[in-house]
């Protein structure tokens, strides 16, 4: 934190404000009131501070996925994400594909569920398109299907994407993983010849679904994670040849061909590119130890560079899965012993969040709002789904003190500084008190996550 810098809790109301941090976060478990966190901490314009308490929907049971998305609606200012909504079946819970529209003015979700009444059919959105008008994602058809990669456009309706053997779509399942500006182009995985083969794929509605193949000379599999925003850039990874063996590498896909970007015989996953396709970032390592990556494309004839980021102090893992659409701030997981990617369904295992610029190098994200003023008493912050294109908006996964075990919340953090890629929100943040929101009681099931009867094969 700067050094002049004031902290306020209350509603920034003048425009040259630089409302540097704040964080809402929610919770729900058995027989316990939602609590609620959150400061603004801004620059001091002369804002009066002002507080009040925070009201929203506690009956949800959400996990947000994928980057967020700012826009005006109506006099409201809002975040839309893609995920999913949790839907209690007795002993089971399943996922609901969904958009989850977040008011800045009331601080409170709203769901809106992409797919069928069938209480029997699950899924989720994993991604959103720059634009905010079209979330993809996976969701299967009941009971014993397989997922498929889902396309959903606002104002009409949910497109089954299908897989890249479609002469096997009721065995074979896709998954969706990103999509570009305009969701003109959907990336993600597939399987090909079996269900244990997958390939990445490009998805466009003149194309349909285009296989990425393999790199040559490399093994049977890849798999696409993100894409940039005209879609003609594409990462992920895919197993390169590594002397005698094959090994799965970080990848970048252009102009039909794989570019290997950590060439060795050490494992490397690409999760997210920038917006113009530039800067890509992951993981890189074995189970032993790995660090997040920051990969850039130089103005010619300079090369690529690879820069190794974390773990955090005392850790041993670290993975980037987000990066701003300027490809100046990152965030992602570290952890002191393990960490893993586990497919599209599970994602990551839970660490540490964490947020890096070239400026202030890899922070514990708790860490910078705890600095920053934010009572963070009981709140671990144990991964990051996503972030906004402009960087401000982290949203991830949490423990409390309410949380029971295997139980996470839903978090979004807002963090401003001069590497944000435009200006920092203040219009519509209304203010909100540090504490336990009151009279919000509900006895609610308790999540029993990823425990369902279905069977698939996540890739």
């Amino acid at each position: 934190m700067n050094s002049g810098q004031h902290l306020f809790i209350g509603r920034p109301v003048q425009s040259r404000q630089s409302c540097l941090v704040s964080i809402a976060r929610w919770a729900q478990s058995l027989s316990v009131a939602l609590t609620v966190a959150g400061l603004l901490l801004c620059s001091p314009d002369g804002a009066r501070a002002q507080t009040s308490s925070l009201d929203f929907d506690d009956t949800q049971d959400l996990e947000g996925i994928g980057r967020l998305i700012e826009k005006v609606q109506q006099t409201a200012r809002e975040i839309r994400t893609g995920g999913f909504r949790k839907q209690q079946l007795g002993i089971t819970s399943f996922k609901k594909f969904a958009e989850l529209p977040y008011n800045l003015l009331t601080r409170d979700y709203v769901t809106i569920v992409l797919q069928t009444s069938d209480p029997n059919v699950s899924g989720s959105g994993t991604n959103i398109s720059r634009d905010g008008l079209c979330v993809v994602g996976y969701l299967d058809n009941g009971l014993l299907t397989p997922f498929h990669a889902l396309r959903w456009v606002v104002g009409g309706n949910s497109l089954d994407l299908g897989t890249l053997d479609s002469a096997n779509n009721a065995t074979f399942s896709s998954f969706a993983t990103d999509t570009n500006q305009d969701c003109s182009v959907v990336v993600g995985i597939s399987n090909t010849t079996s269900t244990f083969i997958v390939h990445a794929f490009r998805w466009t509605s003149v194309g349909g679904m285009v296989d990425l193949g393999v790199p040559a000379n490399g093994g049977p599999s890849s798999r696409a994670f993100g894409v940039s925003g005209n879609g003609t850039v594409i990462v992920g990874d895919a197993d390169f040849p590594a002397g005698a063996f094959t090994r799965k590498g970080a990848f970048r896909w252009a102009g039909g061909s794989f570019t290997d970007l950590i060439p060795g015989t050490v494992p490397s996953l690409a999760t997210a590119v920038s917006a113009d396709g530039t800067v890509v970032v992951g993981q890189v390592g074995s189970s032993i130890a790995s660090s997040a990556f920051r990969w850039v494309t130089p103005t010619p004839p300079a090369q690529p560079v690879m820069q190794p980021i974390g773990p955090l102090p005392g850790h041993t893992h670290a993975a980037a899965t987000a990066v701003s659409d300027n490809g100046k701030i990152i965030s992602g997981i570290s952890h002191p012993t393990f960490l893993q990617y586990q497919g599209v369904v599970l994602g990551w295992n839970q660490g540490t969040a964490f947020r890096w610029t070239q400026a202030t190098g890899i922070q514990d994200l708790r860490q910078v709002l705890s600095d920053n003023g934010v009572n963070m008493t009981g709140i671990t912050l144990v991964s990051v789904t996503g972030m906004s294109p402009d960087g401000q908006w982290i949203q991830g996964k949490a423990t409390t003190a309410q949380t029971g075990p295997n139980e996470t919340v839903a978090f979004i953090a807002q963090v401003c500084d001069d590497d944000i890629g435009g200006p920092c929100s203040t219009t519509g943040a209304a203010p909100f008190t540090v504490g336990a929101a009151p009279n919000l009681t509900h006895r609610l099931s308790r999540p029993k996550r990823h425990q369902h009867h279905h069977h698939h094969r996540d890739a």
